[in-house]
């Protein structure tokens, strides 16, 4: 098996499922959901329309479940969808040393309270050890969500720096005692305020609160990795299954339905976000990855700041830029090569059938002298070499962008 040809998206069975289940798990599954592995987790990828039975049918070409997620897409970007995000992982950092310690290991200024701020860890070296998203809940309070695969790999260090720095901290995983159901499109707020008034007046951007949501307690985020209006909402994981059928009766008279992780990976993609693992990892440098926005060099000193100094006097030697892929029926899904002139220039890290621009787009570094809108290369694709354009920036605005713009 360790040399196997697999498809992408591929899937194993055996030993499923876990005790890794959310609280929702037996309730989408009625409704058509199709479940992907995901660091021991069952996580809806897709749901069958009419919430008929999902047939597993992978392929290298376009599978059988793409008009579902062009379904989900156009549901989430005209209505309302729900997402299981119970798989990602939730640590809980608290002491009097919380504030000082988050503003040490990670590039951005840590928020205040009732605020959530996107952050990165860098190395010694300024490459990007993880992606974080941290809201701050009370004064010495932060509630950390990271991705499902790297659960482990960002709470080890996080620890180990504590322990170094000797900081006055505790850190708690609860990836397991918190579910996260979210809510993302543009009729998501009417939805909400039904079941609480707290949604009903102004919710800003990146802000969090705690709130009574169909007689759970839970802390809503207003964020949303779709890049539309959305909530992701955190609560415990026994009472998934109560909210899951609270938005739906909610949202009935306003077409809610469900989207899986297939949709929310084109979406995303669509806005130009870029995840870790693909985008950036230990091999990329924050600068690499074009993410200094998310970097404050006015906080004072943090793990890495010397290093993004020393990165900003250099010229780069890659830049990350998005690509329309000439494809009918084969997708990039990352790691493909670039070519120019029968040379290898560079390399995909996430692709997906953009149902917004009705053609393939891909993730790609380039260098420099490439990087220009317009600019044409090749992706190899099942070996066949097809006709790739650098666009110009991402296919779409998110939701806020699109709101200042029309101002």
């Amino acid at each position: 098996m360790n040399n196997a040809v697999t498809f992408p998206h591929e899937e194993r069975f055996a030993g499923r499922p876990t005790c890794r289940v959310s609280g929702a798990h037996e309730l989408m599954e009625k409704r058509g959901a199709r479940m992907h592995f995901h660091s021991g987790w069952e996580q809806p990828a897709w749901f069958c329309p009419s919430g008929g039975k999902p047939e597993y049918q992978p392929s290298f070409r376009r599978t059988n479940w793409h008009a579902a997620v062009e379904g989900e897409v156009d549901l989430v970007m005209t209505s309302a969808g729900i997402i299981d995000l119970t798989p990602f992982a939730k640590l809980l950092v608290e002491g009097p040393d919380s504030e000082a310690f988050l503003n040490h290991v990670t590039a951005n200024k840590i928020p205040k309270v009732g605020r959530t701020v996107i952050t990165h860890v860098l190395t010694s070296t300024g490459h990007v050890y993880a992606e974080l998203t941290v809201t701050r809940t009370k004064e010495d309070s932060f509630l950390i969500i990271t991705g499902s695969g790297v659960e482990m790999h960002d709470l080890r260090w996080l620890q180990e720096q504590a322990r170094l720095g000797g900081w006055k901290v505790s850190l708690a995983n609860q990836t397991d005692e918190l579910g996260c159901l979210s809510v993302a499109g543009p009729k998501s707020k009417q939805i909400l305020a039904k079941l609480s008034q707290a949604f009903e007046g102004k919710f800003p951007f990146f802000s969090a609160k705690e709130v009574n949501l169909a007689g759970i307690d839970l802390l809503a985020m207003r964020l949303s990795y779709t890049g539309e209006l959305g909530w992701e909402l955190y609560h415990p994981r026994s009472h998934s299954a109560k909210l899951y059928e609270a938005l739906l009766d909610a949202g009935h008279e306003h077409g809610v339905g469900d989207f899986g992780t297939l949709a929310l990976n084109v979406m995303r993609q669509e806005k130009g976000f870029k995840m870790w693992g693909a985008e950036m990892n230990l091999d990329t440098t924050i600068t690499d990855a074009g993410l200094m926005a998310f970097v404050n060099m006015k906080k004072g000193d943090f793990v890495g700041r010397a290093a993004v100094v020393d990165l900003l006097k250099q010229r780069p030697k890659r830049m990350l830029v998005q690509l329309r892929v000439d494809s009918e029926d084969v997708e990039p899904h990352g790691d493909e090569t670039v070519w120019l002139c029968g040379k290898v220039v560079g390399n995909t890290t996430s692709g997906c059938f953009s149902h917004h621009l009705r053609h393939p787009i891909a993730f790609a570094y380039l260098p420099p002298f490439l990087a220009v809108p317009g600019c044409q290369v090749q992706v190899e694709l099942l070996g066949d070499l097809r006709p790739a354009t650098v666009l110009p920036g991402p296919p779409m605005l998110p939701h806020t962008a699109r709101g200042k713009a029309a101002r």
